[in-house]
Parts: C-alpha cells; structure tokens; sequence
C-alpha cells in the first residue's frame, strides 16, 4: 500500500483554509496553518508532499515561505496563490523559491484541484505520482 501524500495548505483567513481543506481532503492529508512561522514548524515536522500559500500573508509572504520550503524540503512541490498581480511566474523571486505551480486569484477550486494533480504529474520524482 502506497502512503497518502500529504498536503500543507497556508492561509490567514480561515474561510479558505475551510474550503480547500474541503477540496483536497480526499487527495490528500491535509494539514493547515495560518501564517509562514507555523507552516515552516508543521512541514519541519511531516514532509508534506505539497505546499499551497497564500502570498499575502502577515510577517511573512507566501513567496517567502516557499523559499524556505524549496531550501528545507526541497521535493515538495510548491503553489502560490496570489489575488494581486505583482508577481509573475518570470519573476526572479518567484523562480528563486522554486514555484511549481502561480495561481492567481479569483480561481475555481476544481480548476485549483486540477492544476494541481497537474503539477504532481509533472514534477514528481518518477513512479511516486
């Protein structure tokens, strides 16, 4: 039997932590956080398989926790999400974390679930999608 990947979702408002906790949790083990410092001590602690963060969040950026992330877990694949569009995927800071998948806001959660499944495929290491 193969292990359940699991799935770090980080967000400040709880509503969307609700919502796609929902989304994925047949996927996935989902784990959540409300900002960088507890995401980075939760994927210090269980690996997760995916990262999904909010960019704008409070002390620290999803952009940021994602570099973390691509230094301290580097297999994870990671997601942003962002509502403003001051980033882009050839931004020197989004390559610079490592960004597998740039979502921009508003998004369909079915589309979010898909590209996501999408982005698994793409980057897994081979024979572990």
């Amino acid at each position: 039997m193969t292990r359940r990947k699991t799935m770090l979702i980080v967000d400040d408002e709880p509503r969307v932590l609700r919502v796609l906790s929902r989304l994925f949790k047949r996927e996935y083990e989902v784990l959540h956080a409300s900002d960088g410092a507890a995401a980075l001590e939760l994927a210090r602690a269980r690996h997760p398989d995916v990262i999904v963060t909010d960019q704008r969040m409070p002390n620290m950026t999803g952009v940021e926790l994602l570099a973390h992330a691509r230094r301290e877990l580097p297999n994870a694949l990671r997601v942003l999400i962002t509502g403003f569009s001051e980033y882009s995927e050839a931004d020197p800071v989004v390559q610079q974390a490592g960004i597998h998948l740039y979502v921009e806001k508003p998004f369909s959660p079915l589309t979010l679930r898909d590209l996501v499944a999408q982005a698994f495929e793409q980057h897994a290491p081979h024979g572990e999608c």
